[in-house]
C-alpha cells in the first residue's frame, strides 16, 4: 500500500466526525470540503484540508479528489475544530 492510499483510507475513516462544508452542486456530483486532524510521519499534528465529490451515478460513496495542508491557516482551522493551538519544540 502506497503512503497516498494509506492517507486517502485515514480520511475516509474520519469522514463522520469532519467538520465538513458543501461546495457547488454540479452536473456530476456534489462537491465537498472537510478538515481533519492528522499527525503526521514527523509527529507533528496538522489540519487536512480535503475536496471530495459524490457522484451522481455512486450514490453516496465519496471519491477524494485532492488533499492539502494550508499552512498558513492552521490556526483558524484548529479553532474551526475546537482545537487549542498546540506548541512544539523543533
Amino acid at each position: 500500500m502506497h503512503l497516498a492510499d494509506v492517507l486517502a483510507e485515514l480520511l475516509r475513516s474520519t469522514l463522520r466526525s469532519a467538520p465538513a462544508e458543501q461546495g457547488k452542486v454540479g452536473e456530476y456530483g456534489d462537491y465537498w470540503t472537510t478538515y481533519h486532524r492528522i499527525i503526521g510521519l514527523n509527529g507533528q499534528p496538522a489540519i487536512v484540508t480535503a475536496a471530495w465529490i459524490l457522484k451522481k451515478e455512486q450514490g453516496q460513496a465519496p471519491q477524494l479528489i485532492s488533499c492539502y495542508i494550508e499552512t498558513k491557516k492552521q490556526k483558524k482551522l484548529n479553532k474551526l475544530l475546537g482545537l487549542a493551538q498546540e506548541k512544539h519544540e523543533p
